[in-house]
């Protein structure tokens, strides 16, 4: 008998063990880096909180995005992924962050979870996100990712239906979730689209006890900063502006040139900010992949994107320019614009692949492809 007791107790110790270990892998905070942060970095993306690098290293935009879904979906805001910010992050978007399922974003219920039920204008909820998501990385207009089917979304869903061939209602049914998921599991498999978001200045300066998202997105800019200057100090990431961030501030409006008052305000918020997306655009950033040379980076990019990547593409570009005189030059300035976009459609209906002017992994290649055929004929002619 008390064996049997003794092994009962022993197999309830081994399965309290297990449970805590389990426990403990779910959660993720800031400088972690695992394979459990890829897949949190891709439901992000996946709802339209995160534009950056899903590389699997939680850094100040991991941390930044989760903040924000945080926020919106009232649970503790503190930047750390806990078991139940995991769990509505895997019921949202079905994505098995902890891995100890089979599903997977690349299944179709892991990009709308299965539900394929009617949406139209007026519905909300994070189907509604998931959908204006789909669309905007496809390169479809939508004013705001927000779970809220409004007008933008209902003109989007039309232009979509419109470009794919299927009836123009503007209510997402079956059909629709199954042409979008397509065309969008495609773009997904090449890595988040990546471009530099800005919000706009908040029209009052921001100040000690101020508590608003725009506080949030001033920290990560200051943050930013701070990584490449010394002398700028680096606030907590919070919603909240407390005498750290004003200290911040002063440490960076010195290096700006500007008056030390610890107060953001209009000039001293555009200053910031471009300082700080400028140092996004064109130095290594702590969240993105080393230099990987014409490798693709593993982030698709489209208008809107900068970066040393999209150099290399705006080079590409004009080697092609050589090869088929009717396509005109771009300018090689680093800024994904109207041009490059056009220049891309160009490459994409060369190359048999869909034309949404958005450079993914398969038009990377043909980008690279028809580039190098352009310069060996350069140097056969020469």
């Amino acid at each position: 008998m008390k064996k049997s007791i003794v092994r009962v107790l022993a197999l309830v110790l081994m399965l309290t063990l297990v449970i805590t270990s389990s426990a403990a892998a779910l959660k993720l905070q800031k400088n972690d880096k695992s394979d459990n942060v890829r897949r949190l970095q891709q439901a992000l993306t996946q709802l339209g909180y995160y534009s950056g690098t899903v590389d699997g290293s939680f850094g100040s935009g991991t941390k930044a995005a989760l903040t924000a879904f945080q926020q919106a979906n009232s649970l503790t805001v503190d930047g750390i992924a806990g078991s139940a910010t995991i769990a509505l992050l895997e019921k949202q978007t079905g994505i098995d962050i902890d891995g100890n399922s089979s599903s997977s974003s690349s299944t179709a219920a892991g990009l709308f979870k299965g539900d394929y039920s009617k949406l139209q204008y007026t519905s909300s909820g994070s189907r509604v996100r998931v959908l204006q998501q789909a669309l905007k990385d496809l390169g479809f207009t939508i004013s705001k990712v927000d779970g809220v089917f409004g007008q933008s979304t209902f003109e989007a869903v039309m232009a979509f239906q419109k470009a794919t061939g299927l009836t123009v209602d503007g209510i997402v049914g079956r059909k629709t979730w199954d042409s979008l998921y397509g065309k969008a599991s495609a773009l997904r498999s090449s890595g988040p689209v990546v471009t530099l978001k800005r919000l706009p200045y908040p029209g009052t300066p921001l100040t000690v006890g101020t508590d608003s998202s725009a506080v949030l997105y001033y920290t990560l800019l200051l943050q930013r900063i701070a990584y490449y200057y010394d002398s700028v100090a680096s606030p907590a990431l919070s919603s909240q502006y407390t005498q750290e961030t004003a200290d911040a501030t002063a440490s960076a409006q010195e290096l700006l040139g500007l008056p030390a008052t610890g107060v953001a305000d209009a000039e001293t918020w555009t200053a910031v900010e471009a300082l700080s997306l400028q140092l996004a655009a064109f130095t290594p950033n702590p969240d993105r992949h080393p230099e990987q040379g014409s490798d693709y980076p593993d982030r698709a990019m489209k208008e809107g994107s900068a970066g040393p990547d999209v150099s290399l593409i705006e080079g590409w570009l004009n080697d092609r320019s050589q090869l088929y005189c009717e396509e005109d030059y771009v300018a090689d300035n680093a800024v994904f614009g109207p041009e490059d976009t056009a220049a891309v459609k160009e490459t994409q209906q060369r190359a048999g692949l869909e034309t949404n002017g958005v450079v993914d992994r398969p038009t990377w290649a043909a980008l690279r492809a028809q580039s190098h055929t352009a310069c060996n004929n350069c140097t056969e002619e020469g």
